[in-house]
């Protein structure tokens, strides 16, 4: 590789890190929402996932359990039109982590 000034430059190897062991979210939407929640995510390996969505004072007003499979996953969390408007709290957890912990408004 050659830079501005003629003269060639190297780079180091690439890592890529991750601040969680086994599970990446993509995505959370829509923000505010009306029925239905999408959840993207990204797991290196298959894994039972249990999805909570909670209201602010903790309690839990939706519970799902998806069996996530390896690679991209996409998750709809629908029945949510009977909720209050308000802030609510997605929360992913496999049995090794709790990753995500998201403020959603519904409208």
């Amino acid at each position: 590789m050659i830079d501005n000034d003629n003269v060639s430059a190297s780079y180091s190897k690439v890592i890529v890190l991750y601040a969680n062991k086994g599970m990446v979210v993509n995505n959370i939407s829509p923000n505010p929402f009306a029925t239905t929640i999408k959840i993207n995510i990204n797991v290196a390996k298959e894994a039972k996932l249990d999805i909570f969505l909670s209201d602010l004072s903790g309690r839990r007003i939706k519970t799902m359990h998806y069996a996530a499979k390896e690679g991209v996953n996409n998750i709809s969390l629908s029945g949510l039109s009977g909720l209050s408007k308000g802030a609510y709290i997605v929360e992913l957890n496999t049995t090794s982590e709790n990753i995500s912990r998201r403020m959603l408004i519904k409208q």
